[in-house]
C-alpha cells in the first residue's frame, strides 16, 4: 500500500472517531503533479464536532496529516 493511501485510511479511522455517523463517513484522495489533495464528508450532524471551536480541530488535523505527507518524501 502507497503512503498516501495509508494517510487515507488513517485519517478517514481519526475522522469516524470524532463523529456520531460513522457511516456517513468519507475520505478521497486526489494525486496532483506535485501534491495529494484529502477531501472529507461527514454528516451535517457531525461537521461541527469535526471542524471543532474555531476550526481547532480540522486545523489539527490538517497538521498532523501534512506532517505525515513531509515526513514521507525526505
Amino acid at each position: 500500500m502507497k503512503q498516501s493511501e495509508e494517510i487515507c485510511r488513517i485519517l478517514s479511522e481519526v475522522i469516524k472517531g470524532l463523529c456520531k455517523n460513522k457511516d456517513a463517513v468519507m475520505v478521497r484522495m486526489a494525486e496532483m503533479s506535485k501534491s495529494i489533495t484529502y477531501s472529507i464528508t461527514v454528516d451535517g450532524t457531525d461537521q461541527g464536532k469535526v471542524v471543532g471551536a474555531r476550526g481547532s480541530n480540522i486545523s489539527a488535523i490538517k497538521n498532523v496529516f501534512g506532517s505525515a505527507e513531509c515526513e514521507g518524501k525526505t
